[in-house]
């Protein structure tokens, strides 16, 4: 899957624009040497490539037209190259039979495409509360670490635990739990930034890391953050506090399992020490 995601980088950075002029452009190409070489080079299959292309990273309409516009391109080199008569019927079967490939290509692709990147975004999404799950937020704080790492830049994690949940699953039942979890998750959202990677990764337990984030500006943004969460459980009289660890790194040399054990650690000392308060440190 890597090596495809490398493969296809290049195709995903041009605008559907550019792909639809690409798969003509090939279209042509194929279609002049056709008539150059009189088909010693260029055959049917080659056309695959601009359908492909054109069904895959642009639309199901422009894999359409790029269909037609190769089967009147070979239409037209067998009409030249081969000196078929244009009243032949053959040579309209031909076309007719290159044509509808060519549009199930059109017209699977791009279906394919969408239930791949559904299936994707599932995958790294929480389904309770609809934010980020661990896989998705390892993959987005790896790609930021590695930016740090690159500009130099400061940046922050969270891990936080909601205390007293246990209660509320046994006293009030689980859909109230949902519920609990649910509101905390888009309570969190709507108070980081749009820079900030926020996740569910545990039952109860949520991360939080802040990119290009110093030790006062995350000081205010988590604190910002746990007094929206209080404010909302109080309004649904949930009796709930939280519990945080977090960490602020100038450099960072370790991987994901390490970060989230690092902090993870930290909040653990806050519910040892009595639970709803926050330990912030400075990784050294």
């Amino acid at each position: 899957m890597q090596t495809i995601d490398i493969i296809a980088r290049p195709f995903n950075r041009l605008s559907k624009g550019t792909i639809f002029i690409l798969g003509w452009c090939f279209v042509l190409l194929f279609g002049g040497i056709g008539l150059l070489t009189e088909h010693q080079i260029v055959f049917g299959v080659f056309y695959l490539l601009p359908v492909s292309v054109a069904s895959w990273y642009g639309s199901r309409r422009q894999g359409v037209i790029v269909s037609i516009a190769s089967v009147l391109m070979q239409f037209a080199d067998d009409l030249f190259s081969l000196h078929k008569p244009i009243g032949s019927f053959l040579l309209y079967w031909d076309a007719f039979g290159r044509l509808l490939p060519f549009l199930i290509i059109a017209y699977v692709f791009p279906a394919l495409k969408n239930a791949l990147q559904m299936e994707r975004e599932f995958s790294r999404t929480d389904p309770l509360t609809g934010i980020a799950n661990k896989r998705g937020f390892s993959e987005r704080a790896l790609r930021e670490i590695e930016r740090a790492r690159r500009y130099k830049h400061e940046f922050t994690v969270s891990y936080m635990d909601i205390d007293n949940f246990k209660m509320i699953n046994d006293s009030l039942g689980h859909a109230a739990g949902d519920s609990l979890l649910i509101a905390a998750a888009k309570t969190i959202s709507k108070s980081v930034r749009a820079i900030d990677v926020a996740a569910r990764i545990g039952g109860d337990e949520f991360v939080i890391m802040l990119p290009k984030t110093g030790y006062a500006e995350a000081e205010v943004i988590i604190r910002r953050i746990r007094d929206n969460l209080t404010g909302q459980m109080n309004k649904n009289h949930w009796n709930v506090t939280f519990s945080m660890g977090m960490i602020t790194y100038r450099r960072f040399h370790g991987d994901i399992d390490s970060l989230i054990e690092e902090t993870d650690a930290l909040m653990y000392r806050v519910k040892s020490g009595g639970k709803d308060g926050i330990i912030h440190e400075t990784a050294k």
